[in-house]
Parts: C-alpha cells; structure tokens; sequence
C-alpha cells in the first residue's frame, strides 16, 4: 500500500537517517514505532518473492541469538549482532508504504544531508572538503546521487532523440572521471556494470521472459553467484594490467595516484582484484570452516589473532602483495575481531550456515527479481535503478554492516524492492525518478 506523503517529510526521513542516538538512527527508530500500529502491514508479506523474501532476515538474527546462546558470548554483543540484522527488515515494513519515487527522494535529501554531517569530521582532520580525500570521504555519496537524479530526469525534457539514448554512457563516464580522481575506485565497477545491465534490457526488449520455477531461479542464482564474483574479480585484475600504466601517465590532478598504486598491489593474486581488496575473506572461511553451523557469535573475537595471522599466510600463499603497514595498524587498533568487513561474511562467521543461509535466500531473490527485470519486454531498466542495486551488492558483499552503512543499505534496498513491485502491479509505470 502506497501513501500521499509531502516532499518535506520524506526529505526529513532521509536527513535523520544520518542522525543516530545509541547506534540506531532517527529514521531506524521512526520505522520501529510504526510496527506497533495496528493494520498497517502484514509481516508474512515480507516472506514473498515480491518483496525478495527479506523476511528471512528474521531467520539469520534468531541464528545469531542462538549462536551467542552457543559460544556465552556477551549479552550485549548477541543483541547488537541480532539487531542490527533485524532493523533491515523491520524497515522494510516501513517503506513497503512508499513507492520507488517517494524512497528516491529520501535517498537524496539523506546523501546532501550527509555532506553536513560527514564535513565535521572531515575539517576535524585538517582535510579540504573539496580535495580528493574530501570527495571520498565527504560529498562522494551527493555527488553522485545528484548526477543519477540529474541524467534520470533529463529524458523527460524535448531534447533530441540521439543524445537521451547517450545519457546512460554520459551518466558512466562522469561517475567514472569523478572516481579516478577520489580514489573511489567501486563507483566506478558500480557504474560500468549499471550501464551493462542498462544495455541488457536494451537489447532484450522485444524478447519473451523465460519462464521458470522461483525456487529453481533462486537456487541456480545462489549456485552460479560465488562464480560470476570470481569470474569479475579475474576480469578486473586483467583490465586493470593493461590500463594502469595508461593511465600512470595523466597528471595527480586529474588521477589518484594511490588508487592506481594500491590496484597494482591487489591485482596480483590468484583470485583476482575483489580479493586483493577485501583481504577479510581469508580469514573469515578459514574461522567459518572450524564452527560451520552456528559459527562463533556476535562480534567474534579472534584468539591470539589467530584468524587474522592466517589470513595473511594465506594471501601469501595465493600471491597476494600484503600490505604489512595495514595490518601492523589494524593489529595496533587492538579490535580483537574475526576480520569479515562484510555484512554476509559477518552471518558466515558469526552464526555459520544457520544465519548465512536465510540471508543469502534473501540476497539471491533479490538479484533473481533483478535479472528476471533484464528480461521483461518492453522495460528498459533505469540507469540509476541498475546503479543502485550494484551499489547494494557491494555493501552486501564487502561492507560492514556498521551503523553508518545501515541507513544507507536499508534505503537502497528498499527502492529496488519497491521499484520491483510497482512493476509487478503496473508495468506501465515510467522510469524517471522525478516524474
């Protein structure tokens, strides 16, 4: 069910998800108050292809309290692991009200929002906010969301014909100018593989879907899924080789020379560029192999870095450039934790398969309704929707999911999930995010 909502609250609900009191933001909170209104949304409906069953995110936070239960892990840690899972879908009964336009704009006012609240920490670090560091740090996130709003809204204007189909690789290429120069490398993957899919529906809409059981869709996804990562680590690492020293020759101005640095040490490895950049994984299989049910509980920590250790012997052993200073820092820190740095990684360590494996149901519905979109006739799939979903896997993939990363997950899942569903119920729904 969709709502009539003034412009102005649904900016206030993107500018407090940046506002946070005890880890769990305004707009978080805001969604939690909404559960004890009666009749406002079935929890069930969440269990459902059309909202990519995140309800089993349910699942994963009740593997999480039993895993703590497990290990007598600390009371405290349990529930902020179990929450912190559980405040995704809970959300989602929140925005399952609003459609894909109305999320959209929370999204924007909660990216500008966001220039404010990052700026402080920004100049408390002596850093220009307009500099590189500035950029990636600071205004990278509003920055590019006004360029996908910008280029989305475009079409609707007269203009000619030839340049509203270029406005995608328009949209590539300025995302991808701004990244090389901010060190932001992953907006630039997000935005070469946003276009591609873009293309895909190009190219396929005069085509019939294949129709085929969701549950078989599901599981031949999360089959082939760990294989098209490796495969696209493998791809990058190549590419990467032949346009490195390409692009070595472009002055500092215009390219961040660390960006280039630290790709030629990941790149080497034997699993490719992905791997050589979330490091993580080498240490959190090895830690999931030894507790592959219910894994070690909530914010795990490693024994006598353990885990970490090894995971350095083996990124040696897979011909891995280890950046020594990193890890002498990270050791210095003093965390004490399993490494993950991935919101799945942390379900694979921290719960093993019992809170992995409903997460990853979820997370492979979600890219099947994405796929199964490629292939409807007649819809070409909007850039900035394409970009936001590849935007969502990276976090999913290879971010914490730390409460500065939450709001920002929650909110682009909730616009494919409900961009999905509008779809569904009215294919004849436009594309522009203002419209």
């Amino acid at each position: 069910m969709t709502r009539k909502t003034p412009t102005a609250l649904l900016a206030f609900f993107g500018i407090s998800a940046n506002i946070f009191i005890a880890n769990i933001s305004i707009f978080e909170i805001i969604a939690l108050s909404t559960l004890f209104v009666p009749g406002r949304f079935r929890v069930k409906g969440l269990f459902t292809n059309t909202f990519c069953n995140i309800g089993f995110i349910f699942l994963s936070c009740l593997a999480l309290t039993i895993s703590g239960i497990l290990n007598n892990a600390p009371a405290f840690n349990t529930f902020k692991a179990a929450g912190a899972y559980f405040l995704i879908p809970s959300t989602m009964l929140f925005l399952a009200r609003y459609t894909s336009t109305q999320i959209w704009i929370m999204i924007i006012a909660f990216k500008v929002a966001g220039i404010i609240f990052t700026n402080s920490d920004i100049q408390s670090e002596s850093t220009n906010i307009l500099s590189q560091e500035g950029f990636k740090f600071g205004f990278s996130g509003a920055a590019i969301t006004l360029i996908l709003t910008i280029f989305s809204f475009l079409p609707s204007l007269n203009l000619i014909p030839q340049f509203k189909r270029q406005l995608p690789l328009l949209s590539t290429l300025t995302i991808t100018l701004l990244s090389l120069w901010g060190n932001l490398r992953l907006l630039t993957l997000n935005a070469w593989l946003g276009l591609l899919a873009v293309n895909i529906s190009k190219n396929r809409q005069k085509k019939s879907p294949h129709r085929q059981s969701d549950l078989i869709s599901v599981i031949a996804i999360g089959l082939i899924f760990p294989f098209a990562i490796l495969t696209i680590s493998l791809a990058l690492s190549f590419l990467a080789s032949i346009a490195i020293e390409l692009l070595r020759i472009l002055p500092e101005s215009i390219i961040s020379l660390d960006a280039l640095d630290k790709t030629s040490s990941q790149m080497t490895g034997t699993f490719g560029l992905i791997f050589g950049g979330r490091t993580e994984i080498f240490s959190a299989i090895p830690a999931w192999l030894q507790k592959p049910v219910f894994g070690w509980g909530g914010w795990a920590k490693d024994p006598n870095n353990y885990f970490r250790d090894l995971g350095t012997l083996l990124q040696d052993k897979y011909s891995y450039v280890i950046d020594f200073e990193k890890q002498n820092l990270i050791s210095d820190m003093g965390s004490g934790l399993i490494p993950t740095h991935s919101a799945l990684l942390n379900l694979v360590v921290w719960s093993g398969l019992a809170g992995a494996i409903p997460f990853y149901y979820f997370l492979t519905s979600y890219i099947r309704s994405f796929i199964h979109y490629l292939s409807v006739p007649g819809e070409i799939l909007p850039y900035y929707i394409s970009y936001s979903f590849f935007s969502s896997i990276w976090i999913i993939l290879f971010s914490p999911i730390g409460y500065s990363n939450r709001p920002d997950l929650i909110l682009l899942i909730g616009l494919l999930i409900s961009f999905f569903r509008e779809k569904i119920t009215n294919p004849a729904n436009t594309s522009s995010p203002l419209s």
